[in-house]
């Protein structure tokens, strides 16, 4: 009975040696923070100086909501915008293509916080864009993930409007909005709530990347994360890339010796953050 296990043993050993790991693909779907300063070629840079075999795609525009990845057509686009076109029947929009050009093990979709802050919103647009990307998903396995945003950057108190027509329900409100919010603990507990109830609702997972940030503006209010329009500076997007790093590949990982091209004490600042 040994003897047979240990050729099994050595059987299992000589069919894998030499093979290589199986690539992962993965695909950002989001606006331009996603992408702003960098965090995409943070991310694969990092993972290339640690073999890791999982390759990163990215389908994000300025200001474009996870509704208008499905709906509207891409005609120009500058450094700082785009202009679009409904959709019409028999196109598909850039992201539309790009979600079925491969399979897919891992898709990370991202939306705009304030989206998130208004119950309506969240509701009508987010969550059903979540569910229609899902449905045009052609492996069973693939793995959805929604990149928690950080809360917006802005005085207080705050409160967030967006038109009630854009979201074509019948309504006579003029407009839909957010809770009033006093000062940032109430802005990121709200935000909180938003997030934690589209993941309950879409069944998929979460990147708790305003947790960090949180938690920077109070240990570490030096560290500038973001800048005056909410978009991530390079240190922020080094520290998203770090994120979504511990999420690919090592949740348990303490520090990388992947700095970039910020100074090494930065780099490790944000990695001891991120704990």
């Amino acid at each position: 009975m040994k003897l047979w296990w240990i050729f099994f043993l050595l059987f299992q050993a000589i069919s894998t040696y030499g093979q290589k790991p199986v690539k992962k693909n993965v695909l950002f779907v989001g606006n331009s923070l996603t992408y702003y300063a960098g965090m995409p070629e943070y991310l694969r840079a990092m993972l290339l100086a640690t073999n890791q075999p999982i390759n990163i795609e990215v389908s994000a525009y300025p200001g474009m909501s996870l509704a208008s990845h499905l709906r509207d057509m891409i005609v120009s686009r500058t450094q700082d915008g785009i202009n679009t076109r409904p959709k019409q029947s028999g196109e598909q929009t850039l992201t539309e293509t790009m979600l079925l050009s491969r399979q897919w093990d891992i898709i990370i979709l991202q939306e705009a916080p304030v989206r998130i802050l208004i119950p309506e919103v969240r509701k009508y647009s987010t969550q059903q864009s979540i569910q229609q990307i899902k449905q045009r998903i052609a492996n069973p396995h693939c793995h959805f993930v929604l990149f928690q945003t950080w809360a917006p950057n802005g005085t207080f108190p705050a409160q967030f409007c967006y038109p009630a027509f854009l979201l074509n329900r019948a309504t006579d409100k003029e407009s839909y909005c957010s809770d009033q919010m006093k000062n940032l603990d109430e802005e990121y507990k709200l935000l909180k709530m938003g997030y934690d109830s589209v993941c309950i609702s879409t069944q998929v997972d979460m990147v708790d990347i305003n947790r960090i940030y949180y938690k920077a503006l109070k240990e570490q209010p030096s560290i500038k994360l973001f800048d005056q329009d909410s978009h991530p500076t390079k240190l922020g997007a080094y520290l998203n890339a770090y994120l979504f790093y511990k999420f690919l590949v090592d949740r348990h990982l303490s520090s990388l010796a992947y700095y970039g091209d910020l100074a090494k004490e930065d780099a490790l600042l944000l990695q001891k953050l991120s704990d």
